[in-house]
This record gives structure tokens, sequence and C-alpha cells, in this order.
């Protein structure tokens, strides 16, 4: 899977921008504002990279999964615009966010599968972006908490929760994937399967 030099670079960026937004986040938790809003930017900002990659990609992993993870990015940025302009809480702004990175999801799986048919990839590339993607899917459990628009951390259902496993595939696990995928695909080729 060799990918032109503006997909790799693109592959990169969301890779960056994503722990960019790990970063504020943390600081945010350990300072305050105003790194909550800039991880709340931050997170619109890879979404948006993450289906303008997944775009990019759909020639090798089929329209369907790239126009899916499209809608999954803007509602990502309508989580995000939720909070930052007070509309809703981080609880509520992060389900509707969760939802978002769910439809990026089978796009990265898609592409984690193509590479594992990629011989000239190695064989882990593939896996961890399948492994990101299936992650990120999780998240689709929290329209339920959108509907029923929760937004108290300390009083939504437990099971709400079990949507904001698919953050840790997106801004864990898909940078990761992102920014390997981009070195490999858009440089020298390695021949190493592993």
């Amino acid at each position: 899977m060799r990918l032109d030099r503006n997909l790799a670079r693109l592959a990169i960026a969301a890779g960056i921008v994503a722990i960019t937004a790990d970063v504020s986040f943390l600081v945010f938790s350990a300072i305050g504002e105003p790194f909550g809003y800039l991880n709340d930017i931050g997170n619109a900002a890879f979404a948006i990279l993450a289906g303008w990659l997944a775009w990019g990609l759909s020639d090798r992993t089929g329209r369907p999964a790239a126009l899916i993870a499209l809608v999954g990015a803007a509602i990502v940025v309508v989580g995000s615009a939720l909070v930052v302009s007070g509309a809703a809480g981080w609880f509520l702004g992060g389900l509707v966010a969760a939802v978002g990175l769910a439809l990026i999801g089978p796009s990265v799986v898609a592409t984690g599968r193509a590479q594992m048919a990629d011989h000239a990839l190695p064989k882990r590339l593939g896996q961890l972006g399948i492994v990101a993607g299936a992650l990120m899917v999780a998240g689709i459990v929290s329209i339920a908490g959108v509907v029923m628009r929760y937004d108290n951390a300390d009083t939504a259902p437990g099971w709400t929760w079990i949507g904001f496993i698919g953050w840790l595939g997106a801004f864990v696990l898909y940078p990761a994937w992102a920014i390997w995928l981009g070195r490999l695909a858009g440089g020298a080729r390695s021949g190493a399967r592993g």
C-alpha cells in the first residue's frame, strides 16, 4: 500500500494532532483552562484529518466506509462544538464525539485489512489498524446516551461509559497506526512482515 506523499503527510498529521489533543487533555486535567478548550479544538481537528485520510484511502478500502467516516468526522466536530459553545457539558459532548469516532472506525479497520494483504508492509501495522478501528467502533453504544441526553458523569448509568472505549482506539492506538502508516507507506517501504 504505497501512499502518495500528501496522503502520507496527512496520516502523520492526523496522528500528531491526536497526540497533541491527548497532551492538552492531560494538561487541562492538571492545570485547567484554556487546555480543555484546546483539547476540544484538537479533537475536532483530528476528526477532520481522520475523515480526510479515510476519503484519501477510499480507492483501497471502498467509498462506503469513507463516506461513513466523513459523517463521523462531522459528528465529532458537532460534539466538540457543543462543549466549546456551552450548549452541552463535556460528558454529552464526549458521547456525541464517541458516536462520530465509531463511524470513522470502519474505515480504519478496512485500511488495516488492506495493509494485512500488502506484503511490503509489516503485518503488525495492519493488525494495529484493525484493533484501533474496532475499539473506535465500540463508541456506537453512545447513541443511546446521546438520545437520552445524559450530561452528568456522576449520575449517568455505568453502561454509558462503554462508549468511551472508542476514545482509546482513536487517541491512543490510532496516532501510532497513522504515524507508522505515513512513515512506511509514504517513504521507504519495509519488507519486514513482523
